[in-house]
């Protein structure tokens, strides 16, 4: 799959750029081997291969800034290609392995399992699940919901997030 990007300056539409300009078939494909479906992108292998060779290496890299400001949860910008660094939920630190867009989601679907019953939360998701195991297809169980969910891009991912965050009323730092 071939990824395109609408490009705009001060909001006006000025083109499309296609993954293929920014790299290569071969290189895309050399990067899929390191990629596990519906929870990488591009942004994520490329930061874990300069992990491992920061790691192997002893390089030390710059550091680059973090940019921290607050934007509105019911319509962020595009959050595709966003690394998450940190995550804290309803107060609790998420472990840093548990740091990207669909173990939040995961994280907050156990949560509402605290105070709402099973049915109820199968009514709150809105992302492709199935009461039950199920882990073909994307998909994985949530052994202490009994609900399966299919993993999902950081946008989908936030959509379900969210909406289960605002119908608790608890909240989220990213």
């Amino acid at each position: 799959m071939l990824y395109e990007y609408q490009i705009s300056r001060d909001r006006n539409f000025v083109g499309v750029l296609k993954m293929t300009d920014v790299l290569s078939l071969k290189t895309i494909d050399r990067l899929k081997v390191y990629a596990e479906p519906f929870v990488d992108t591009v942004d994520s292998v490329v930061n874990r291969l300069i992990d491992a060779f920061v790691a192997s290496s002893g390089v030390t890299l710059k550091a680059t800034p973090v940019v921290n400001s607050a934007l509105n949860a019911e319509t962020p910008p595009n959050l595709a290609f966003t690394t998450v660094h940190n995550v804290t939920l309803n107060g609790a630190q998420l472990p840093s392995s548990e740091s990207n867009w669909n173990s939040l989601m995961i994280a907050t679907i156990q949560l509402a399992k605290k105070s709402l019953n099973t049915d109820q939360i199968d009514k709150l998701i809105i992302i492709n699940h199935v009461l039950g195991k199920k882990t073909d297809s994307g998909y994985k169980f949530i052994a202490d919901v009994g609900i399966a969910v299919q993993g999902q891009d950081a946008n989908h991912a936030w959509k379900a997030t969210y909406q289960i965050m605002k119908a608790l009323k608890i909240s989220a730092e990213i």
